[in-house]
């Protein structure tokens, strides 16, 4: 039954996949984006979202709760919208719309060869972290989880 709805989930990704690569990535960004803002709160709990905001901050009111709510779902289209062009920040100019901080940090890292550990969160395109590590010189091995959807 999980293939059947894994080969479904496929097939409307393709779709919206192939839209976004018409629309190209500035129009998808945005248009993810504001998808995930209208349908991410059909498929998740609001109220658990809601709970581990209040955790970390206690004292929210709502309107503040609503607005991070709103912006998490925001990040999360966008990046969705994001993966058909991740390839794009590696081959083409897109590279210029990557901000690195600390980059001292890591020159210094690669020229004592010293080892570190980066930690992401689910910020932004936390993706492309790695790519950039990379694209600077970093040897690196990811650690991740695959997703559940074979397709």
């Amino acid at each position: 039954m999980n293939k059947i709805k894994y080969f479904f989930q496929f097939i409307i990704i393709i779709f919206i996949f192939s839209i976004f690569k018409i629309l190209g990535l500035k129009i998808s960004s945005f248009i993810g984006g504001k998808l995930f803002q209208i349908i991410g709160p059909i498929f998740r709990s609001k109220r658990l979202i809601q709970k581990n905001i209040k955790r970390v901050f206690p004292d929210i009111d709502q309107i503040n709760l609503n607005e991070i709510t709103s912006s998490m779902w925001n990040n999360y289209g966008r990046v969705f919208a994001e993966y058909m062009f991740i390839k794009h920040f590696r081959i083409y100019n897109l590279s210029s719309n990557i901000q690195v901080e600390g980059k001292d940090i890591l020159e210094t890292l690669i020229k004592n060869n010293q080892s570190a550990i980066f930690i992401s969160g689910h910020f932004a395109n936390f993706e492309l972290m790695a790519m950039c590590l990379e694209k600077n010189g970093l040897n690196l091995c990811a650690v991740y989880r695959p997703l559940n959807n074979i397709f």
